[in-house]
């Protein structure tokens, strides 16, 4: 059997392993126990070792044979690339990152022979010989190669170190790690390189440091359908920032039990129903914790006349947002600060962005329209609009059915400085929401009684906001009304059955103050 035939028969094998690790009968992999489905897995990542250790060799000795006899002339150019990881890339159906990166790995553990045909060792022995025996996996070997060779990069001599120290040490460090390769999963192997690095080369840390800051960056990618990709390689220090706001965000908030409708609309926002028994319980004034804390919405008293088949109880408030979305609106934030923290006066406030709603007049007579954010390319919804315009405000353009411009009016005048900080005066320093604590600069003042409705801009109808609230307001069936002088909110009926109004904020001087 020639080495094809064997390569075809191992293959044939693999494939009827594959079908039984698949299998959902009685004799697939599913059904045995869990010994041996233990045993399996570990198995199979061996086998997927020694898989990867041959996909490696197979693509440097690919590139070497690109380079052979000069660029024309080499395996990849015959095949019409010119490079190696092209011709990889096209063979294999992988990735071109992938196949780049086997051929560095390759490159870095494969022994190559000199012009005399005389064997040369690789570059890091002992990790080519853990590949080789399907000890480590690839990307660990390519993770402590990396490691090293940082610290060779940024080796400093020393004064008082001996010829070839650093070498003995480097191979030293290199088996270590190799060893706990062998033995530890992958992350721990990672800490433990970055510990050898360090110990190999302490003077070469402050060279590692510029090497970080020169390599810091933010990338901006297209905007696609309204979403724009962008990629942020930060330092240590900023990553640390970013790791302490984000999970600082992510502190889990006390659910909230307040009467609804089994068919509430507003379920899609993670809202969790009972059935009509424990409604009945609860509305006889009994709480799902025993408690016997009045519902929220109730004043304390009974609800009479309540249909239990009809109202269900809230028992869990779940924010439905993805981790992504929540650290997105957690940055968004800090970004909006951060934009008003530049405004002339201290404590200031500065519009966001600049937004131009554009209509043609059948548009404005049937209220469709779309708007521009200045610097965007992509158009957005007028409901949109209305959520940006109430704390940014807007400049209408009309349109004729040909395009021309017939009418541009002025922008309307935005909250002042001085209106913004009376609203966090009586409001309080966070959004105005019940059970919301986005402080006061990572929220936005808008019109209670929306500027497009004949609203003034005075602070006898303004409220502060945060996005996310601003957002549900606007898509929600609540109402909010100023009652002298301050916003007061009215849920639906399924939400409140005695539609009773319940004021917002948290103002400073209903905080307990100490006898003077």
């Amino acid at each position: 059997m020639d080495f094809e035939q064997q390569l075809t028969a191992i293959v044939s094998d693999f494939a009827r392993l594959a079908k039984w690790s698949a299998d959902v009968s009685s004799h697939g992999l599913g059904s045995q126990s869990d010994e041996i489905v233990l045993s399996a897995l570990k198995h199979i990542e061996d086998v997927g070792r020694f898989v990867e250790a041959m996909q490696v060799h197979a693509a440097a000795i690919v590139e070497e044979r690109s380079d052979y006899g000069g660029v024309s002339d080499g395996l990849a150019a015959r095949y019409g690339h010119s490079r190696a990881e092209h011709l990889i890339e096209q063979v294999t159906r992988i990735s071109q990152a992938d196949a780049r990166g086997r051929v560095r790995l390759g490159k870095s553990i494969r022994r190559a022979t000199s012009i005399t045909g005389e064997p040369i060792p690789p570059r890091n022995p002992a990790v080519a010989q853990a590949v080789e025996l399907g000890q480590i996996s690839g990307s660990v070997a390519q993770r402590i190669i990396q490691g090293l060779g940082q610290a060779q990069k940024f080796h400093v001599v020393g004064a008082d170190e001996l010829p070839g120290e650093f070498d003995e040490n480097l191979s030293a460090a290199e088996e270590a790690l190799v060893a706990e390769a062998v033995r530890e999963p992958e992350d721990l192997v990672r800490v433990q390189v970055s510990a050898w690095a360090s110990a190999l080369d302490p003077d070469g840390a402050p060279m590692r440091d510029e090497d970080v800051r020169a390599r810091r960056g933010l990338r901006r990618g297209r905007e696609r359908n309204g979403v724009t990709r962008w990629e942020w390689f930060t330092t240590g220090e900023t990553t640390a920032m970013l790791q302490e706001i984000l999970e600082e965000s992510r502190v889990a908030k006390k659910p909230r039990f307040l009467p609804t409708d089994r068919y509430n609309p507003l379920e899609h926002v993670g809202l969790t129903l009972t059935d009509p028994e424990e409604t009945a319980a609860i509305l006889s004034g009994d709480t799902l914790d025993g408690s016997g804390d009045p519902l929220e919405g109730t004043d304390g008293a009974s609800i009479e006349g309540v249909d239990c088949e009809e109202f269900g109880v809230v028992t869990d408030l779940k924010d439905t947002r993805t981790h992504e979305q929540r650290d997105s609106d957690v940055l968004d934030g800090y970004i909006r600060a951060g934009i008003r923290a530049s405004a002339n006066e201290m404590g200031g406030f500065k519009p966001i962005v600049e937004v131009t709603a554009v209509a043609t007049l059948a548009d404005l007579e049937a209220g469709r329209g779309v708007g521009w954010i200045d610097g965007l390319e992509e158009p957005v919804s007028i409901d949109h609009i209305k959520e940006l315009a109430c704390g940014t405000g807007y400049r209408l353009l009309i349109q004729g059915e040909a395009g021309e411009v017939l009418w541009m009016g002025p922008k309307p005048r935005l909250f002042t400085e001085a209106q913004k900080r009376a609203v966090v005066v009586r409001d309080g320093p966070t959004c105005s929401t019940a059970g919301c604590t986005k402080p006061s600069r990572q929220c936005n003042v808008h019109h209670v009684q929306f500027h497009s409705e004949g609203g003034p801009t005075d602070v006898d109808n303004a409220i502060l906001l945060c996005s996310e609230h601003h957002h549900m307001i606007h898509k929600s069936p609540f109402k909010i009304e100023m009652h002298n002088g301050k916003p007061w909110i009215l849920a639906p009926r399924w939400l409140n059955p005695n539609q009773s109004w319940k004021p917002m904020g948290h103002p400073r001087r209903s905080l307990p103050r100490i006898r003077q």
